[in-house]
């Protein structure tokens, strides 16, 4: 009969011994949830695929050609303007009309959430990027919003202007997702897991199993173990007997 632990406190090397013991199941469990994470970013997640291009933003013209601090928070605060104007339904409306897309091939929405637009730290420049399952679309999008944004900008903002000053880059390999990313949280969670059972089941155990425990904790001898019977096996060399005799 296990006797209930009147003290029980966490023992860091009995938590390594026993990582140490099921060391075999951890490293199994890591290797499973890898290769599941894996094999679920190649198989299940649609890769996206980015074309990009960068504008400048123009705030105002100075007798110097010097950029100042004052010139770089205005373009950030200005880009956050264009950033609304460039996604919004006009200029989108816009850019479907120039693509010939119907309302079933794309949508307002649907092109929306396709394009980002953010600020170059520390610079004049408005950085904008397209993600698309299909790379040739998405730079095919990216360049038509490269043609028109400029003179759109032009006429609709009341202040400032933005040029065009780098091409469409348009990446071969996806963006979307990143199968080494996945791979190491999924073997990180599959290392992580069997870990934590392990140490909540040591911190809620409070039972003796052992005489090694008694004398750790409780500091006593002990005076006899009893063994652990196999009441099966005992019954079947009992029938074995009986068998015998008759």
């Amino acid at each position: 009969m296990q006797t209930e632990k009147k003290d029980k406190f966490f023992d860091l090397m009995e938590l390594l011994y026993r990582f140490r013991r099921y060391w075999i199941v951890i490293v199994v469990c890591a290797i499973v949830a890898g290769a599941g994470a894996f094999l679920y970013t190649k198989l299940a997640i649609t890769p996206l695929y980015e074309a990009t291009c960068r504008m400048i933003v123009i705030t105002r013209v100075d007798a110097n050609d010097n950029v100042t601090q004052d010139q770089l928070s205005s373009a950030e605060t200005i880009i956050g303007t264009y950033k609304e104007i460039l996604l919004g339904r006009g200029f989108l409306d816009h850019v479907l009309e120039k693509l010939n897309y119907s309302e079933s091939e794309m949508n307002y929405t649907a092109l929306r959430s396709r394009i980002s637009v953010g600020t170059v730290t520390g610079t004049q420049l408005m950085h904008i990027a397209v993600r698309d399952p299909d790379p040739r679309r998405a730079a095919r999008i990216a360049g038509v919003i490269y043609a028109e944004a400029p003179s759109y900008i032009k006429d609709k903002a009341i202040i400032g202007s933005c040029e065009a000053v780098e091409k469409v880059q348009a990446g071969a390999n996806p963006v979307y997702p990143s199968w080494k990313r996945n791979t190491g949280l999924g073997i990180l969670l599959g290392l992580l897991l069997p870990m934590a059972f392990i140490t909540l089941k040591m911190v809620f155990e409070n039972t003796y199993k052992t005489d090694a425990d008694v004398k750790m904790d409780l500091d006593l001898p002990v005076l006899g173990v009893i063994p652990a019977m196999d009441f099966s096996r005992i019954a079947d060399e009992k029938k074995k007997k009986g068998g015998a005799a008759q």
